[in-house]
């Protein structure tokens, strides 16, 4: 990445916020604020290094406020050359490319806070405070979706009328595109990219998408990241109609409802804990809700690679990123046993090493349909897409 300016990514969460700073293309330090055991701490990483401390902070959006004063510390440079990169997660045709944040953009995103309420008020929160910040800052927003323009229609609609889908942006924008667009270009780095390849990002949030020489070719996401397959706290795919019934019957309106799908399902929902360590320990322990929701998790993401599989018309490599992706053997193992059908063969061995300090390795038996798992980097993506504008 041959670049002359300095670059501070922001990469907000609904319960921490991540920000990454780079000089001349380089990764200076990077600083993950989150909630832990009743207060706020900050893990900075710099040269390989972590070093964690307990912050003084109200809210996790006060955060932004203490970055400059942490990047001086840490002997980053902000000068007239910086420029602020923010990820974004947001829904129309508007949000699914790459923008220059100016007052054009802040009505826009202002203007579709009701259609992902849980999603954009986020990132505008962290935009607008950044703005009062880094006052005269160049501000770039980068497409969580804009990776998935190259999906053909059929993939990008639902079976309402096209009109009204044009019009108000019911339509599947897909997500985790600057992830997979990581992986991706580490894969085409390496030449281990095939024609048809299947990556499964299974974090927190978790997707799949078909790539289809190099090019989105569907994501399981839609209008927003809640739809697909089953997730930490969501709930992925589910009938329209069962809204109706889960409003009624448990009283709530569209907007508690909304939150209750987003934060009380998935695996929180069926074995009570949405963190994948803590279920697969607790299903060891002979938890028979622990075991059914690491079943039907696996279920869920075995039936969205079978998906993705039909629209590429077949598949040649199987790829895993993000947290769960890169870090869970078990259930890694797990996803790839139910597609024995497609042909892939684990190597255990390799499986059990996972990364083991590299940013592509092949768990496959020697010889057989390729696994790969892909370390993600979000925030050099996001820097580098930013550098490109």
């Amino acid at each position: 990445m041959a670049v002359s300016s300095s670059i501070l990514v922001l990469n907000p969460g609904s319960s921490s916020r991540k920000y990454a700073f780079y000089e001349d293309g380089v990764e200076i330090l990077t600083l993950h604020f989150e909630p832990e055991d009743g207060e706020f701490v900050c893990t900075v990483e710099k040269n390989g290094t972590k070093d964690k401390t307990a912050v003084e902070m109200k809210k996790i959006n006060d955060a932004i406020e203490l970055v400059p004063a942490l990047l001086a510390e840490h002997g980053a440079t902000i000068d007239d050359k910086l420029m602020i990169a923010v990820r974004l997660v947001g829904p129309t045709d508007y949000f699914a490319e790459n923008h220059l944040v100016d007052d054009e953009f802040m009505e826009k995103l202002e203007g579709v806070a009701d259609i992902a309420p849980l999603h954009v008020p986020v990132v505008l929160a962290e935009i607008q405070d950044a703005r009062k910040i880094f006052q005269g800052v160049r501000m770039v927003a980068i497409s969580d979706s804009r990776f998935h323009r190259t999906q053909p229609e059929t993939q990008e609609y639902y079976a309402i009328p096209r009109k009204v889908a044009d019009e108000f942006g019911v339509k599947r924008f897909g997500y985790h595109g600057i992830s997979v667009s990581t992986a991706v270009r580490k894969m085409q780095n390496e030449d281990l990219l095939p024609s048809r390849a299947v990556i499964c990002h299974l974090g927190s949030g978790a997707s799949i998408t078909a790539v289809k020489d190099g090019k989105s070719w569907g994501n399981s996401m839609g209008v927003t990241p809640l739809d697909g397959i089953m997730m930490a706290t969501r709930v992925g795919s589910i009938d329209p109609s069962a809204l109706l019934v889960l409003e009624r019957e448990l009283g709530m309106k569209s907007l508690d409802l909304e939150k209750y799908l987003n934060k009380e399902c998935g695996l929180k929902g069926v074995a009570g804990d949405d963190d994948m360590r803590n279920v697969e320990r607790a299903a060891d322990e002979g938890d028979k809700e622990a075991q059914f929701a690491l079943e039907l998790y696996k279920q869920k993401v075995v039936e969205g690679v079978a998906r993705a599989t039909a629209v590429l018309g077949g598949i040649d490599a199987l790829v895993f990123t993000a947290t769960i992706g890169e870090r869970g053997t078990e259930m890694r193992a797990e996803i790839i046993g139910g597609l024995a059908f497609l042909g892939f063969e684990l190597d255990e061995s390799k499986n059990a090493l996972g990364l083991d300090g590299q940013q592509v390795a092949n768990v496959a038996q020697d010889g057989g349909k390729p696994i790969y798992i892909v370390k993600t980097n979000e925030a050099t993506e996001i820097a580098l897409q930013a550098n490109l504008m």
